[in-house]
């Protein structure tokens, strides 16, 4: 037999159905919502661990040079030899510990003054050379007054490539005798963790100077070139606490970035993301989520429709039974499960009021039996 679709049953299914529809959409709406912020979240979070280890790396790394150059510094060979002037020692030290390295652009000890003379390195070619006057003077006016000091990645005239000077001085019963220098190709290290770390489809890291230029990026063209202080995004960036979550957008992009300031050496860590990885992540939940429902509302279409029908079952042996009635038959009653509801309360009706109608025709076919009788 056919579905009839103007059925009792096939009606409540239909808006059953409809009812269904209308709420999962909305579920599938809001689930969205929730999965776009879900994701989001868990990306802000996986952006600020990355921001954390890429910082702690690179901290560990400046410690361990100011290490080295506070050891050089206070070492005898090294203060003898700016003391009388004989360098050839420390100078077989200095080139054995910058070609057994392979992170340093040079090593080197130099005279005490505003303008330095190196006297004694590892590297021979810059023998001789003052290195005054070239964006180092922080490192020379500290050291001279006794401290050690880490200056800002600087484009080296040499290679070309991110270097931090780290300096420490050398002293001789409590005055400073001569400057103890490493060169440190910052980007040897600054680069590789760079390259390394990949997050979502558009997501990358980037070193950055206090000043705001990028000393390391995917994009090696940008590197002491770009600098984030020219831009909204890069001024927000530097008047905002570490950490902060900046939404901005660049060349049509809508973007995501944090970032980790290191006070100890004023350098910064920093990771961008587009939007479009959020949103992508998102619509595939809500895809996944969309399935589900249309599952669930044929299932449930399907569960709807056999209760409906057996529910509705009563009713249709109750129509019979009337068309049994309509042709005079009197004798048919409801037989079935009576379920305490209101169609049980109908069908108990029912056989009521056949039975009463048996009785009130049996006792007019009675009665005109006895009147034909006594008229006989």
């Amino acid at each position: 037999m056919g579905i009839k679709f103007n059925s009792v049953k096939v009606l409540i299914s239909f808006f059953v159905i409809i009812i269904v529809t209308v709420l999962t959409v909305i579920l599938v709406a809001v689930s969205y919502n929730a999965a776009y912020k879900a994701v989001e979240k868990a990306y802000v979070n996986q952006l600020s661990n990355f921001n954390e280890d890429l910082m702690m790396q690179l901290e560990r790394f400046y410690d361990d040079q100011l290490t080295s150059v506070n050891y050089f510094a206070s070492q005898k060979p090294v203060r003898e030899a700016m003391a009388t002037g004989n360098y050839g020692a420390v100078t077989q030290i200095f080139k054995g510990f910058f070609d057994s390295k392979g992170i340093y652009e040079n090593v080197f000890m130099s005279t005490p003054e505003m303008n330095p003379r190196i006297v004694a390195t590892g590297l021979k070619e810059s023998l001789g050379a003052r290195w005054g006057g070239i964006g180092y003077e922080d490192n020379i006016k500290n050291t001279l007054q006794g401290q050690t000091f880490v200056s800002q990645p600087n484009k080296s005239p040499i290679t070309g490539r991110p270097v931090v000077l780290v300096t420490a001085p050398i002293k001789e019963n409590g005055r400073v005798i001569g400057i103890m220098s490493l060169a440190c190709e910052v980007s040897l290290l600054a680069q590789n963790l760079v390259k390394n770390i990949k997050i979502g489809k558009t997501g990358y890291p980037a070193y950055v100077t206090g000043d705001g230029l990028t000393f390391a990026h995917m994009k090696e063209e940008l590197i002491m070139k770009m600098n984030l202080k020219d831009y909204d995004f890069g001024k927000r960036m530097f008047s905002s606490p570490s950490g902060t979550l900046i939404r901005y957008n660049f060349k049509g992009e809508d973007k995501l970035l944090t970032f980790k300031k290191s006070e100890k050496y004023n350098v910064y860590s920093a990771i961008t993301l587009n939007n479009a990885d959020i949103k992508e992540d998102a619509r595939d939940m809500a895809v996944i989520m969309f399935l589900f429902g249309l599952v669930g509302i044929g299932l449930a279409a399907f569960i709807i429709y056999i209760v409906v029908s057996r529910k509705l079952k009563p009713l249709a042996q109750a129509r019979d039974i009337l068309e049994q009635l309509s042709v005079g038959n009197l004798s048919v009653r409801y037989t079935g499960q009576v379920t305490d509801d209101e169609i049980g309360e109908m069908l108990t009706a029912m056989n009521g009021m056949t039975l009463r109608l048996s009785d009130i025709v049996t006792q007019i076919v009675m009665s005109t039996e006895a009147v034909s009788g006594a008229s006989g």
